[in-house]
């Protein structure tokens, strides 16, 4: 019986030291300590924010200072090179191109109505006047009719019977 449970006994034994070695290794604390930027605060680096001498300012600023764009920390100046999901992945979006794509939407939108309207108010027939001011209800089953009719035979020979 001892036989069938020593290989699981070994491979348990096994978990367990690899689990407390690599803790031991590299805590949380580790991982965000490790080599970055240069001076003082060690750890990851904004790659958005070059320091003019080929590298790059820590990640996190100073009080007071100010930066133009949004961070985009990595841990090590080499991974700035690498290419990840791109630097505007999960950023908002800049206002100014909303903006402007909203300008744009609501002029089409007025454009396009307008040409509708246009085309809906448009000429209007003789018919349309003669049944229109004859009919008090207007639109209705009976005018429409009339309206029908009128333009079948004419205006001048419509109502001349």
């Amino acid at each position: 019986m001892d036989d069938l449970y020593g290989p699981l006994d070994e491979k348990k034994s096994k978990r367990k030291k690899a689990g407390t070695e690599s803790s031991k290794e590299s805590s949380l604390r580790d991982w965000f300590g490790r080599k970055g930027a240069k001076g003082k605060k060690k750890g990851w680096v904004d790659c958005n924010a070059p320091d003019g001498k080929g590298g790059y300012k820590s990640c996190g600023r100073g009080s007071g200072e100010k930066r133009k764009k949004y961070p985009a920390c990595r841990p090590t100046p080499g991974a700035c090179k690498e290419r990840g999901r791109g630097k505007s992945w999960g950023k908002k979006a800049k206002k100014k191109k909303n903006e402007e794509l909203y300008m744009d939407l609501e002029q089409i939108i007025r454009e396009e109505l307008e040409a509708v309207l246009d085309e809906k108010e448009g000429k209007k027939d003789a018919c349309y006047h003669k049944v229109k001011s004859r009919y008090k209800v207007w639109p209705s089953a009976y005018a429409s009719g009339a309206l029908v009719k009128c333009r079948k035979v004419g205006a001048k020979n419509w109502g001349n019977s």
